[in-house]
């Protein structure tokens, strides 16, 4: 196990657990990721068409009148992008609580990784550029729990 990472002193003075590398760059990835997915939301509500189309289909056969399907669809538009962008603000702010060497933000962050893993694995994959922005989540788990990663959060545990 690696020593304990140096002291720094916080704003106030008092002396802090010096951030490893690690850490500092498992931060602007989890912000990264969170960015990159916030931007693919947006960009993805330019290709609504066919999709709209493709719904309004399936509704019409079910029954359901145009205003209906319409009402239904944005809905869940609607719902959808309020949910990513509630989990990617999740992402955020545990990414800074986790920068400051809350442990229990590290374990919040893994256990988003491993869902974001799993959802990503029952959706078959996808192209090369999904699966990159997919796996960033995984290489900031793993750096967390490198050992200077951990020595950090030992060290802000015994702080």
């Amino acid at each position: 196990m690696p020593p304990p990472p140096p002291l720094s002193p916080d704003e106030d003075g008092r002396s802090q657990p010096a951030m490893p590398t690690e850490v500092r760059v498992s931060f602007w990835i989890w912000i990264g990721s969170a960015v990159l997915n916030i931007v693919f939301n947006l960009l993805a509500l330019t290709g609504l068409d066919e999709l709209r189309e493709e719904f309004r289909r399936e509704g019409q056969a079910n029954g359901l009148s145009p205003d209906e399907v319409d009402s239904v669809f944005n809905t869940a538009i609607g719902v959808t992008l309020v949910v990513a962008l509630a989990i990617q603000a999740l992402y955020v702010l545990f990414a800074f609580k986790m920068r400051d060497g809350r442990n229990w933000a590290r374990a919040a962050l893994t256990v988003l990784a491993v869902l974001n893993l799993l959802l990503f694995a029952s959706a078959g994959g996808g192209n090369g550029m999904n699966t990159l922005f997919n796996m960033l989540p995984v290489v900031a788990t793993v750096l967390l729990f490198l050992p200077n990663s951990n020595a950090y959060f030992q060290a802000h545990r015994r702080h």
